[in-house]
């Protein structure tokens, strides 16, 4: 039973540290990896799903892309000033 727990342990501790690591490289080496990635057979989920991250831009965030003016409406601002 223990093999079976420093298995399951063992493999999230990897997971883990590819998901750190993958989170905190800086976006140009994560573009380059992804598309060395590519390269690879690899299923059409994962293909897709690499793809998406190699065109985004440095924050792969996806937010600048779906910004449109309708959104960025202006809003008056109201400064109010406290009574002594």
């Amino acid at each position: 039973m223990l093999a079976w727990q420093d298995l399951i342990t063992a493999a999230l501790v990897v997971a883990s540290f590819c998901y750190a690591t993958w989170s905190l490289m800086p976006a140009r080496w994560r573009q380059i990896l992804t598309g060395a990635m590519l390269q690879w057979p690899l299923p059409a989920w994962a293909r897709l799903r690499l793809s998406k991250a190699t065109a985004g831009g440095a924050c792969q965030c996806d937010g600048c892309e779906q910004s449109s003016p309708a959104h960025a409406a202006e809003k008056k601002i109201f400064f109010m000033q406290r009574r002594p």
